[in-house]
C-alpha cells in the first residue's frame, strides 16, 4: 500500500484534503445553522466533480430507460462495487439526495464520519441485531425525508471487478420501505483505481449504466431472494464486458 501511495501522492493527499475540507466545512455550518438539503446535494456532487477531474478521469451515463426520481417515493440505487470512484460517479449520474450506506468504520473517521452521521448517511450494523433494528428505522426515516441510499449489495469491493455473492440487507429494506430499486452498472472504475490498491490511472473512462427500476413493493419478505436475483441479474447484464449501451 505505502509502494502504491509514492506513486501517486499528490492526487491521493488532493483527495483527502478536499474530503476533509468539504466535511469540516459542512460541520462547521451546521453548528450554526440548518443547510437546505439542495445545498447538501450540490456541495456532494462538487466534492464527486473534483475527485473525478483529479484524476482526469472521462465517462459516460447510458439510461436507455430515461430513469428519473420522483419527488414522494423512495428509492434505492444499487451498484456493483469495485472502486472508491463508484461512489462519486454515481453522484454524478443520478439526481436526488444519494447517501450511501457506508460501513459503520468509516462513520468513526475523524471529521469525515461526523459529517456523514449530520447529513444523513446510513451505517446498519451487520453484527448486532439489536443495534441493526435501530440503524433499519433510521434508515427509514432518511428516505422518507427524500433520501436515496445508495447500497453496494456485494457488501464490499470486489478484486477480481466480477460481482460477488449479494448480500440480503439492503433487499429487506427496499422490501420493508416498498422502495424503487433502481440498478446501477458501472463498467471500468476497476481500471481506474483497483480495490485494496491505491494506484490510480489517470485519463480513464468508466461508462455507467443505469438500468430499469425495479417496484420492491411488489415483493414480500419471503420473496426477498426472487428480488435479489433479479436485481443481481440486471447489474450482471449491465455490467457485461462491453462499453455499449444495453439494449
Amino acid at each position: 500500500m505505502f509502494k502504491d501511495f509514492l506513486r501517486n501522492p499528490f492526487t491521493i493527499l488532493y483527495a483527502i484534503g478536499i474530503t476533509m475540507f468539504v466535511s469540516g466545512w459542512t460541520i462547521l455550518e451546521l453548528g450554526f445553522r440548518k443547510i437546505p438539503r439542495t445545498i447538501l446535494d450540490n456541495r456532494l456532487r462538487w466534492w464527486a466533480k473534483k475527485l473525478i477531474q483529479s484524476i482526469k478521469l472521462s465517462y459516460r451515463v447510458h439510461n436507455p430507460h430515461n430513469t428519473d426520481l420522483e419527488n414522494g417515493k423512495a428509492y434505492i440505487v444499487m451498484c456493483n462495487h469495485c472502486s472508491h470512484f463508484d461512489i462519486p460517479l454515481s453522484l454524478l449520474s443520478l439526481p436526488g439526495s444519494i447517501r450511501m450506506l457506508a460501513k459503520k468504520e468509516l462513520l468513526q473517521i475523524p471529521v469525515w464520519g461526523k459529517a456523514m452521521r449530520m447529513t444523513d448517511f446510513v451505517s446498519i450494523d451487520r453484527f448486532n441485531p439489536r443495534q441493526a433494528s435501530k440503524d433499519m428505522r433510521y434508515a427509514k426515516r432518511v428516505m422518507k425525508k427524500g433520501t436515496v441510499l445508495w447500497i453496494a449489495p456485494e457488501g464490499t469491493r470486489s478484486v477480481s471487478g466480477g460481482l460477488q455473492p449479494f448480500k440480503p440487507g439492503g433487499f429487506r429494506l427496499a422490501i420493508e420501505c416498498g422502495a424503487t430499486i433502481i440498478p446501477l452498472g458501472i463498467v471500468g472504475s476497476n481500471k481506474v483505481m483497483a480495490a485494496n490498491s491505491l494506484i490510480l490511472n489517470k485519463n480513464g473512462r468508466v461508462d455507467i449504466h443505469v438500468g430499469k427500476p425495479i417496484d420492491a413493493s411488489k415483493y414480500n419478505k419471503r420473496q426477498r431472494d426472487q428480488l435479489m436475483q433479479e436485481v443481481e441479474s440486471e447489474i450482471r447484464r449491465l455490467t457485461a464486458a462491453n462499453t455499449v449501451p444495453p439494449n
